[in-house]
């Protein structure tokens, strides 16, 4: 990716947030101007918590900062009602996202004049490629979107997409401030999907919002004592769980929330004993109310 492209998008990113350079810097933690050489291309070689904590305060991943992937939308909770039609949802889901119709019509593949007529029930024949884009963009089934389920199912993403397997149950783990752990399996549950995990775990408290994991949500885990750089995992510290984004650097693991609103976690090597990996979250999933 050129120097030019991460630039762009961090631009594109602030404006379709509504977001100043000082709410960036503020976010970030760093001066009004050093987001501007960002956005200029002056400053290309940032360093990896910056990039991370960028990737938070815009709402998007720190892979599609740099280029690696294509999605830079983190979807959030979106309230539609059954009785809307099917162009009300499709200006709902662009309005909560906070994006123009010029850039969700880019986003989608069609022009603005296109949407504006689907958003109007002026085109209702919508071809179904664009369906699944726009069910994609607001993270919802495309089959609510057309009108053929009651349910707003949400499906994560970022993660694994969640017919009938028992798995093991740990219990609630903390997307906030860590919660005390217990590692025996003394409970299960019977879930409508066919995940490949080891042990399905309870999301509690706000800190992953960012990574479409919600409070209540049950996240599945593929039990492995490490993970790679930038993966989320289910971590004991000191017999407390916790649901955080693993970054490992010269000396230290640093293990991050996905709300900018929690700082990072540093554990120094030396104090590595203390902390253990128990598995890697591979999906998520919740059925809104």
């Amino acid at each position: 990716m050129e120097q030019n492209d991460m630039a762009k998008r961090i631009r594109e990113l602030r404006t379709q947030n509504n977001m100043t350079l000082e709410d960036v810097a503020n976010g970030v933690g760093v001066g009004k101007s050093t987001v501007r050489k960002w956005e200029t291309g002056i400053i290309a070689n940032m360093r990896r918590d910056k990039i991370a904590a960028l990737a938070q305060t815009l709402h998007t991943t720190p892979a599609y900062l740099m280029g690696w992937e294509d999605n830079s939308i983190t979807p959030k909770h979106i309230e539609l009602e059954p009785n809307m039609t099917k162009g009300e949802k499709i200006k709902e889901i662009r309005i909560s996202l906070g994006m123009s119709q010029t850039n969700f019509a880019d986003k989608i593949g069609v022009s603005k004049q296109t949407l504006y007529k689907y958003e109007n029930d002026i085109i209702t024949n919508i071809p179904s490629d664009k369906i699944e884009n726009i069910a994609k963009l607001g993270n919802i089934l495309p089959s609510y979107l057309m009108g053929w389920e009651d349910t707003p199912t949400t499906i994560h993403t970022e993660l694994k997409p969640a017919t009938k397997r028992r798995y093991k149950y740990l219990g609630e783990i903390a997307c906030g401030e860590p919660i005390f752990a217990n590692e025996e399996y003394e409970t299960y549950m019977d879930l409508d999907t066919d995940i490949q995990a080891d042990f399905v775990l309870k999301a509690k408290g706000d800190s992953m919002v960012n990574a479409r994991i919600f409070d209540g949500d049950i996240v599945f885990i593929r039990q492995q004592p490490d993970v790679n750089d930038g993966e989320i995992a289910a971590v004991i510290i000191d017999d407390e769980a916790t649901l955080k984004r693993v970054y490992k650097y010269e000396n230290h693991i640093s293990l991050n929330a996905e709300n900018p609103i929690y700082k990072p976690i540093q554990v120094r090597y030396d104090d590595a004993k203390n902390v253990k990996i128990i598995g890697r979250a591979i999906a998520a999933t919740i059925q809104l109310k």
